[in-house]
């Protein structure tokens, strides 16, 4: 049963993003509607909360609103297997989203499912953005800042850029052992970075940092 709902999920979440892509045709969404159940209820992130229709209709107002979009479904579990019903979890990362912030997120998703597998609740949890990825907002922040100082910001740029400065060392600190033994160059160049932010040693850790999230 696991395989089936592993399915399941994994192609209906290739069909959203196909959908908000543009490539998906109208039949698709036909397709999906007819595997909710009536009384369907969806929670999202925000705890909003969509029926069948709020929910399809929120759909047919994006077809092809995001090419950029996409989605991987891991850790699919059965962990309440009920006669005739199933209680299934996985977690869902959103990259490139428009109307989640941040684009690149994550969810924790629980979703009732029919024996037949029929979606009859769905309820998302959003999960807190990884420890790499705290940092490379930090440092773009960080970034823009000294753009703004270059530009005249003065005191208050200058402010803006210890506050920030901050944030940064912070989010450093906050990194698991597993990230610095996974990419050694970011222990190497962090010494220059607190002496050289916005020359070539904070250049360097910028890049390696972007290099060390494409890798996840």
């Amino acid at each position: 049963m696991l395989d089936a709902v592993r399915e399941e999920v994994e192609e209906t979440h290739r069909f959203f993003v196909r959908w908000f892509t543009g490539t998906a045709k109208p039949e698709e969404l036909v397709a999906f509607g007819a595997r909710l159940h009536p009384d369907v209820l969806f929670i999202g992130p925000s705890g909003a909360c969509l029926d069948r229709a709020g929910l399809l209709g929120m759909f047919e107002g994006r077809h092809g609103a995001n090419v950029s979009f996409a989605i991987e479904i891991e850790d699919v579990k059965i962990v309440h297997d009920l006669g005739d019903h199933i209680i299934a979890t996985y977690v869902e990362k959103q990259f490139g989203a428009r109307s989640t912030t941040p684009s690149n997120n994550a969810r924790f998703t629980s979703v009732l499912f029919s024996r037949d597998l029929n979606w009859r609740h769905i309820h998302e949890t959003g999960l807190p953005p990884a420890p790499l990825e705290v940092l490379a907002a930090a440092l773009r922040s960080w970034g823009a800042l000294f753009n703004w100082l270059d530009r005249g910001g003065g005191d208050r740029a200058l402010a803006k850029i210890r506050q920030t400065h901050a944030a940064v060392v912070t989010a450093y600190d906050a990194l698991p052992d597993a990230v610095h033994k996974e990419h050694p160059l970011l222990a190497t160049l962090w010494p220059g970075l607190r002496d050289d932010a916005h020359g070539d040693a904070g250049g360097r850790f910028r890049e390696a940092v972007s290099k060390a999230l494409k890798k996840r």
